[in-house]
This record gives structure tokens, C-alpha cells and sequence, in this order.
């Protein structure tokens, strides 16, 4: 018996193959891998690269599943078990990464670790506000520790 790809004797134990790369060189050739199909245009841009499912490329995808999670309103959030609101706080972190603004405290300029406040505490919100809304940029604000724990206990 001969190998498939490259025609040599095999030994006695060999079924089909010489080498794992001669198995690998076959089935290669003969079972393609999927190419991107050029006929496919992302819904949102218009542009032929949609290569996955759904009709969106990787970074419509992106902006549409945020937009997505914006509408969502609080009572969405507190149907999930463990802690409803750190998902809401995980966006809120990403949303200021996105708009690039400096991470600094904004009362006395700390800048070595500082973390991300609501100033209008997410639990004070009502159950149907939207989650945009509640992370809205303009309730968001960078505060070294100290300055949180005084925001959250009502000294500043």
C-alpha cells in the first residue's frame, strides 16, 4: 500500500499516511478551510467583511451590542443573580476608556489610583431608567479613595 500524498511504501502498522504531514498536506488540499465570503456586506458600514454570522462586521457589532446595553433599563440589570451592579459600573469603565478622559481625581488631581464614582448613586436611580442614562458621562467622575468615601458618605 502507498501513502496518499506522496506515493511512498508504507510499513505494516501505517493505514493511509507516511508522516503526520503527509496526513496533514492531504487534508488540507482535500478539505479547504472556509474563506471569507466577499459577497457579504455588513448592514451598518456597507462594507463586503462580514465574514461571521449575523450581518454585522466585528466593530458594528461592538457599537450595536453597546447601544443595546444603554436601552436596557435598571430592573434588566437586578433580574441577574449575584451583584446586578457591576455589570453597570463595568460599562461605565468602559465607556470613559472610550471617551479617553484622563484618570485623575477631579477634586484634588491624585492621579496615582483613582477609581470611577457615580455622583448620583446607582441604587437612587428608579427601576425603569435606562442604564445610558445612569452612566451618562456627565454623572461619572474619576476620584482618588478618599474623595469617594467622602462623595458616598455626603461630606463633599
Amino acid at each position: 500500500m502507498k501513502c496518499l500524498n506522496c506515493e511512498t511504501e508504507l510499513v505494516k502498522w501505517q493505514k493511509k499516511f507516511c508522516s503526520k504531514s503527509c496526513a496533514a498536506v492531504y487534508n488540507n488540499k482535500k478539505y479547504p478551510k472556509r474563506v471569507r465570503d466577499p459577497k457579504k456586506i455588513c448592514v451598518d458600514c456597507k462594507e463586503a467583511h462580514v465574514w461571521r454570522v449575523g450581518a454585522r462586521c466585528s466593530s458594528c457589532s461592538q457599537i450595536h451590542t453597546k447601544k443595546r446595553q444603554a436601552e436596557k433599563t435598571l430592573e434588566d440589570h437586578k433580574k441577574y443573580s449575584g451583584r446586578p451592579y457591576d455589570k453597570i459600573r463595568r460599562e461605565a469603565r468602559q465607556l470613559m476608556n472610550d471617551l479617553e478622559i484622563e484618570k485623575k481625581c477631579s477634586i484634588c488631581g491624585y492621579d496615582f489610583y483613582v477609581e470611577l464614582c457615580h455622583i448620583k448613586p446607582i441604587a437612587s436611580f428608579d427601576l425603569q431608567t435606562k442604564i445610558g442614562e445612569i452612566n451618562d458621562p456627565t454623572n461619572l467622575v474619576y476620584l482618588c479613595p478618599n474623595h469617594h468615601k467622602e462623595l458616598d458618605a455626603g461630606i463633599v
